[in-house]
């Protein structure tokens, strides 16, 4: 399950001006979501910060960092040895800088039902 999000500008930007945005993505209540959250540039992305927050009360299994990792990698990866610990509110923060194109960053994990060894 991939999505693809398109960003219009308001205008055309100069030769090395920067735009920065902001966008928040909640999932309603009882909609299943695939485990994970990756961005995969397709344009230049000097800095990607992602806030992830679980529900305190079903945390995940555990949560990987998925860092400059091919799709195929990490559509069908197992827990990842970058391991994340949500904090006390639920939640998980990471950053990246200077992404690859074509390459995947964010994370993923094991929801609190999934088996798990």
């Amino acid at each position: 399950n991939m999505f693809v999000s398109v960003l219009t500008l308001p205008r055309p930007l100069r030769t090395g001006e920067r735009h920065t945005y902001v966008r928040t993505v909640r999932i309603p209540p009882g909609q299943l979501m695939v485990p994970r959250y990756v961005h995969v540039p397709v344009r230049r992305c000097d800095l990607f910060e992602l806030h992830v927050k679980f529900d305190p009360d079903a945390l995940p299994r555990v949560v990987w960092l998925v860092a400059r990792l091919p799709e195929l990698v990490f559509v069908n990866q197992r827990p990842g040895p970058q391991r994340i610990e949500p904090d006390a509110l639920g939640e998980v923060s990471v950053s990246f800088a200077s992404l690859q194109r074509g390459f995947g960053y964010g994370v993923a994990w094991l929801p609190a039902d999934a088996d798990y060894e």
